[in-house]
Parts: C-alpha cells; structure tokens; sequence
C-alpha cells in the first residue's frame, strides 16, 4: 500500500549556475593571448589560487572547447590585483570565437560603449598582419594614422606598430580611460591580468 508520504516524493532536476573563469593571460610575458585562447592544445588548467602563481604563461580551461552552455562571458582587467575594466556578453547561440562582438555586448565598465556606437573592429581576431600589426580583442571606433586611433580596448598580441602600442612588453592590454576622447595616444593605459569568466548550466 502507498503511503502519504511516498505519494509526496516527486524526482527534481536542479541545475545550477556557476561562474568561474576559464581564461587567464598576463601581460609582458611573450607568448600570445590569441593563440593560447583558440588552440585546444595549449590548455593549461586555471588553479584555484592562480592570481599568485608565474606569470610566464596563459592559463587555458578546456571548458573554452565546450562552449554550447555558455550564458555569460565575462571579460575584466586587473592591474595590481585591481580590477581596472570589465564588459559582460550575451553567451547564448554563440561559439568561443564569435561572443565577443557588438550584438552581444550586454555592459561594461565604459560610460560610451553599447551596441550602436560606431566601429571598425570588434572582434577577437581584430586586425592583424603579423609583420607589422596585431591586435587582438579588439574594440575601435576608427583609423587615421597613428596619431589619430580611437577606441575602447586592444590587445597588441606580438608585433607593435604605434608608439601607443609600445608600453611594455608583449602582449600589451591598452584600454582608454572614460569621460575622454578616447584617443589611444592620449586616453590609454594598461593593465597586467586578463581575466575570462563564463556563466554556464552545469
């Protein structure tokens, strides 16, 4: 005989959803942020304590190559363990190469950024020519000569074709400062840490 209390026990599916991060790249080390993110091969799992480890290489999850649950995608920069920018992108019914874009930008630390506002580049293969341009993640408003680039973010993988690209070591991550003309000579600074994060069913 069925008791009350069987009749009340009932199978729940629960899912939860974690954000953690799946990439992280320094600056200055030479080995390029753009390569270790798309090449399976150079996964190297993120430790729980990796803001404390070396920084002489990218850190890749192989979660990047199972992107289909992706909801969220997080991009920050840190710089003395600060974090210095962010943007959050929609996920959904994108791949690992293609989120990064103006359709799916949700928000961000910029007080002028947003889908409608003019651009060149958004994308993570940006512009590049390995002999004398590479920029990567790229978010520009527009190209004039060098003295005349405008635009939110880069990253100058490893080769640097502008003064205002030549801050340091490769790769370099330049982001322009806000309530600014966003002039890449004279709006710009760095940071040390790139930091991807996803949101995703598990």
């Amino acid at each position: 005989m069925q008791t009350e209390m069987d009749e009340q026990v009932k199978f729940v599916t629960v899912r939860f959803r974690v954000y953690f991060p799946i990439f992280v790249a320094f600056a200055g080390n030479g080995k390029s942020v753009y390569d270790a993110w798309r090449t399976p091969s150079m996964w190297n799992e993120i430790p729980a304590f990796y803001p404390h480890i070396g920084r002489r290489f990218h850190l890749r999850s192989r979660f990047i190559d199972n992107w289909a649950k992706v909801k969220l995608v997080k991009l920050e920069l840190f710089k003395s363990n600060k974090r210095v920018m962010w943007m959050t992108f929609n996920g959904k019914n994108t791949n690992n190469m293609n989120w990064f874009g103006k359709n799916n930008l949700v928000d961000s630390s910029f007080n002028d950024l947003a889908p409608c506002s003019t651009f060149n580049f958004f994308s993570i293969a940006g512009v590049a020519d390995k002999s004398r341009i590479d920029r990567r993640f790229h978010i520009n408003r527009s190209y004039n000569g060098c003295g005349q680039d405008y635009g939110w973010f880069v990253i100058t993988d490893t080769v640097k074709c502008c003064s205002w690209e030549k801050k340091g070591l490769s790769p370099v991550f330049i982001y322009t400062n806000n309530f600014s003309s966003r002039n890449y000579n004279h709006d710009s600074v760095t940071a040390e840490t790139m930091v991807i994060s996803v949101l995703m069913d598990i």
